[in-house]
């Protein structure tokens, strides 16, 4: 699934009923659905958004039955920024409560160079 932020005005809403029927199509537990829509809100809505002038986001979602697992992919433009380095932040520690695993990776040469990637379970 992929969800794509071009402004600070985004359908909230609409982004996390899209992650529910996502959820629903691929038989994913209420649990990793919860779970799914809290990363998506503490790193879109509480981190990313707020630094950013024109937001310019690609979130995916995969999720694997056999693992019981979801790998997020959340790609963002700009200037470095890390949000892993983010150490008091409220929502970084609500992340490291439900990730399995959280990588940052920064490539100049790519329109969206910031890239956050997180396994769930």
């Amino acid at each position: 699934m992929r969800l794509e932020i071009k402004h600070n005005r985004h359908d909230f809403l609409g982004m996390q009923s899209q992650i529910a029927m996502f959820c629903a199509k691929n038989q994913i537990s209420k649990k990793m659905e919860n779970r799914l829509n809290l990363i998506f809100e503490e790193t879109v809505q509480q981190m990313l958004i707020p630094v950013m002038n024109e937001p310019d986001i690609l979130v995916t979602m995969e999720y694997s039955e056999e693992n019981e697992n979801a790998n997020v992919s959340i790609l963002y433009c700009g200037d470095r920024l890390n949000i892993t380095e983010m150490k008091d932040n409220l929502s970084m520690k609500v992340l490291k409560g439900v990730e399995k695993q959280i990588q940052y990776e920064w490539n100049p040469e790519e329109k969206r160079g910031n890239r956050i990637s997180m396994i769930v379970c």
